[in-house]
């Protein structure tokens, strides 16, 4: 799964900007290929590897199928990342594995989210 976060001013000269963000590193680097960023531009920061994008690069990602997440989910994805966890969209938060997949009471959800998991 891609996602986005909010466009905010971070003080760039290019205007306002949002991270492009992955659950593989794999995944951010074919996206940020898709919407013409160049590979040494990935900020590979240990718990949360993420590109910096303009507003014009986010709505391209975004295009491409990343989801546009608020700042604080974007914060509970990441938590969920790197804890071996997994971003329940019904619950809208992060938990184990098996529990999201057993307890879901989507049957539609939890078969799309037992793919996601594998």
């Amino acid at each position: 799964m891609i996602w986005v976060d909010e466009l905010k001013d971070r003080g760039w000269r290019l205007g306002q900007s949002s991270h492009l963000m992955a659950d593989t590193v794999d995944e951010l680097v074919g996206m940020a290929r898709r919407i013409g960023l160049r590979d040494g531009w990935l900020q590979d920061h240990p718990r949360l590897p993420h590109y910096d994008v303009t507003a014009s690069r986010r709505a391209a990602a975004v295009r491409l199928g990343a989801m546009e997440v608020t700042d604080r989910e974007a914060i509970l994805r990441a938590r969920a990342r790197n804890a071996d966890l997994h971003w329940c969209p019904l619950q809208g938060r992060a938990l184990d594995v098996g529990v999201c997949v057993d307890s879901c009471p989507a049957p539609e959800q939890r078969v799309l989210c037992a793919l996601e998991i594998r």
